[in-house]
């Protein structure tokens, strides 16, 4: 993942989504049960053709920093949950949420899972196949907890806005791999096809 940019993480990402979204800032309003909250922005397609539904809107929530530690992870999770329960006025209930910059706990199943026990280096000459860092058992663990985090979030409609390496800004939804919805190189991607809805109950 590349480093994060300094300043304003708000201002650093909405003028690259606002080429494809209407932005809207700083949105209130009202969870079931009665408070008022608000959300840093909502970003709707300005061309809502290519998405599987036509009245998607996308809630993204900013933090500094990636959400790091079980306090941390538990108070941004539950943030984002309760969002997911908000009718926004315009918008209606059930918004997929986004958070961004990201759960740590999933990048560090992003890394479990992209290694590999070989790598080539390629030295501009011949190169060589180089045998990589075993795993660690810490890192694996976190993986494992990444991997849990990650599958309770899709299922609760609740993702990530990543800046990915070949894609730009991601809005990307977990559910056993990383489904990239909608990216800034190709446009929209599996939201083609998926609505994008909590799932409720067994279903």
């Amino acid at each position: 993942m590349p480093q994060l940019p300094d300043g304003g993480l708000p201002e650093q990402v909405l003028p690259r989504l606002a080429p494809h979204f209407h932005i809207h800032r700083e949105v209130t309003g009202r969870h079931p049960s009665g408070k008022r909250l608000r959300i840093d922005a909502i970003a709707v397609p300005r061309d809502p053709s290519g998405w599987s539904r036509p009245d998607i809107a996308l809630g993204i929530e900013f933090k500094r920093v990636m959400a790091v530690g079980r306090g941390d992870s538990s108070r941004v999770i539950r943030q984002c949950l309760d969002y997911t329960l908000v009718d926004w006025p315009g918008f209606g209930t059930g918004l997929p949420i986004f958070y961004c910059p990201g759960f740590e706990q999933i990048e560090a199943w992003r890394f479990a899972r992209n290694w590999k026990p070989f790598f080539f280096n390629d030295d501009g000459f011949l190169g060589e196949w180089v045998a990589s860092d075993p795993l660690t058992d810490h890192q694996q663990f976190r993986a494992g907890m990444g991997y849990a985090i990650s599958g309770i979030l899709g299922q609760h409609n609740v993702g990530e806005l990543i800046e990915r390496d070949d894609d730009g800004w991601s809005f990307i939804k977990h559910g056993g791999g990383f489904h990239v919805q909608w990216c800034e190189r190709r446009g929209v991607c599996e939201a083609k096809i998926n609505q994008l809805c909590r799932k409720i109950g067994s279903g």
